[in-house]
């Protein structure tokens, strides 16, 4: 979902990463809302899946500008 968002915003990184941003989000969202973990700190899944993605969104982000420059 991230990248997509931000793809609305003309904000965009590669395709290898647009997909590992994705895959990222959505491992996490599984592991979050089918382990033990869901239950000790009351967060769901889905924010913790689209924090993920963002995190590795921005992290691609800053590799990518930094290779421009």
């Amino acid at each position: 979902v991230v990248p997509l968002v931000f793809a609305l915003f003309e904000i965009t990184i590669s395709r290898t990463m647009f997909i590992l941003s994705s895959f990222g989000g959505g491992i996490s969202f599984l592991l979050w809302e089918y382990g033990l973990v869901y239950h000790y700190l009351n967060l769901k899944g889905v924010f913790v899946g689209t924090l993920v993605s963002f995190i590795i969104f921005c992290l691609a982000l800053r590799k990518q500008t930094r290779n421009h420059s």
